[in-house]
């Protein structure tokens, strides 16, 4: 089954390279681009998107980013072992443990997989991190969102529809092999 929300109504107030809130999707989920909190690694730094109570239930926060020449240009993203090891899951402080097997996803015409991860630190609340990796022509485009506990299915409809927006299409058509238009 592949999941995704292209048909979804989708309308952004602004551009990713803004800082400003973002309205996306039916519900009005707002997204406000915040200071990507990672070290800058070999893929460089992406951005990085925070949604608030109560536009999405409960915090969650997006990471996306372009990995350029990652991904298998005849296979794309086809496994769980391939979304393990494109994910950015790893970024996040501490031990990640995946917690299902992951499903096929569409993002736009992007395909690819999620899979769920359950972030383990000593003595802290758990997180649980939805990691999806996306094949764009020979890249990867990676989205990883993470919340505290559970990831409910309103934030979890609310990051496919952020996904889903003419806004994060046209960040991903800019900064990865990915042309849509």
């Amino acid at each position: 089954m592949i999941r995704g929300l292209t048909g979804v109504a989708v309308v952004a107030a602004a551009t990713l390279l803004t800082g400003d809130v973002l309205a996306v999707g039916a519900g009005g989920a707002q997204w406000r681009e915040v200071a990507w909190p990672f070290l800058m690694d070999e893929w460089g730094t992406g951005r990085a998107f925070q949604c608030a109570q109560p536009s999405c239930g409960k915090p969650v926060s997006l990471y996306v980013r372009a990995k350029v020449g990652f991904c298998g240009c005849s296979s794309g993203v086809e496994n769980d072992d391939h979304v393990d090891r494109v994910s950015d899951v790893g970024l996040i402080d501490g031990n990640s443990v995946a917690l299902a097997p992951g499903e096929s996803v569409a993002v736009g015409p992007m395909k690819g997989r999620a899979r769920p991860y359950r972030v383990e630190r000593q003595g802290e609340p758990q997180d649980v991190a939805l990691a999806v990796a996306l094949s764009n022509n020979c890249d990867a485009v990676v989205a990883t969102a993470v919340t505290s506990r559970k990831l409910e299915p309103e934030q979890e409809r609310a990051v496919y529809a952020f996904l889903n927006s003419e806004t994060f299409l046209d960040w991903a058509d800019a900064n990865s092999g990915y042309q849509y238009r």
